[in-house]
């Protein structure tokens, strides 16, 4: 089933206390980086190409000397705790992919199992 990213925001406003939602869908100050990120996103358009061989399409990369299937990584949310216990580490072993982990005076260090190659 293909989902507009819009149906995401919704079922996280039906599923979230509004205090964590507001936190989430919010910007700082004016929201002005907010808007124009939404902007830029709603502003990119998809071509489709029907027929057309895919079966030899290689989307990967090398990073850190490690093979990634896509050039895909996973960016620290805010209080990622809130959101679900060790909310971080959650997204870390769920993602095959990059993460940048963020640190705040009052969390512990994280230990992440190494994934298998």
């Amino acid at each position: 089933m293909v989902r507009p990213v819009s149906s995401f925001r919704d079922m996280a406003q039906r599923r979230l206390p509004g205090l964590l939602f507001h936190y989430i869908d919010g910007g700082a100050y004016g929201e002005v980086t907010l808007r124009r990120n939404i902007e830029d996103m709603e502003a990119i358009e998809l071509r489709q190409r029907v027929l057309v061989d895919v079966s030899k399409l290689d989307t990967g990369v090398t990073l850190l000397g490690r093979h990634w299937s896509m050039p895909v990584g996973l960016g620290p949310v805010g209080m990622a705790g809130m959101y679900a216990r060790r909310g971080e580490a959650q997204a870390a072993r769920a993602a095959p992919m990059p993460m940048s982990h963020s640190r705040s005076r009052r969390s512990r260090r994280a230990t992440f199992p190494r994934s298998k190659k």
